[in-house]
């Protein structure tokens, strides 16, 4: 479920059709990847700070909407995650749902972004990546069969909890 949904999210990052154009549908389509209240690292900034999931997508949306954006990933990202079981997870009950067990499980992997905002809100584009090294928190429901993005962090970062 968790390659599944890693699968999906690396066809929707870039934010293009088949006719190379952003469309509200693909921003919906990466939208629904997340759990409510997920949070991303906004690495199209020049600046790249944390955001809600939704108004990063919005805003790929209204600044990126001729090109979108231009990501790669680590070639073997699909063949580690397609390996994982249960056992190497997190379990989290909840006991208002005791049938619905979650498990939460954290994979880093390396993006690459070639189309970067600058502090004017232009497109800067890059022969080479600009890479991140992220923590990409998955939860994975077991009453829904479904492995939704909980978060994406730099791997540095620190949370304030």
């Amino acid at each position: 479920m968790i390659a599944d949904c890693f699968k999906l999210y690396m066809d929707y990052s870039d934010f293009i059709d088949s006719s190379s154009f952003v469309t509200a549908r693909n921003v919906e389509d990466f939208k629904k990847l997340f759990i409510d209240n997920a949070r991303v690292w906004n690495d199209y900034l020049w600046d790249p700070k944390l955001e809600y999931a939704n108004v990063y997508a919005d805003q790929v949306y209204y600044y990126h909407r001729i090109k979108g954006l231009k990501v790669e990933y680590d070639e073997d990202v699909l063949e580690q995650l397609s390996k994982i079981n249960l056992e190497e997870m997190l379990k989290d009950i909840d006991d208002a749902e005791p049938n619905d067990i979650t498990y939460k499980y954290e994979f880093n992997a390396r993006k690459g972004v070639y189309y970067i905002l600058n502090k004017e809100n232009k497109v800067i584009y890059y022969n080479e990546p600009v890479e991140y090294d992220l923590n990409f928190i998955f939860h994975i429901s077991t009453e829904d069969q479904m492995a939704k993005i909980a978060d994406i962090l730099p791997i540095d970062f620190q949370s304030k909890k």
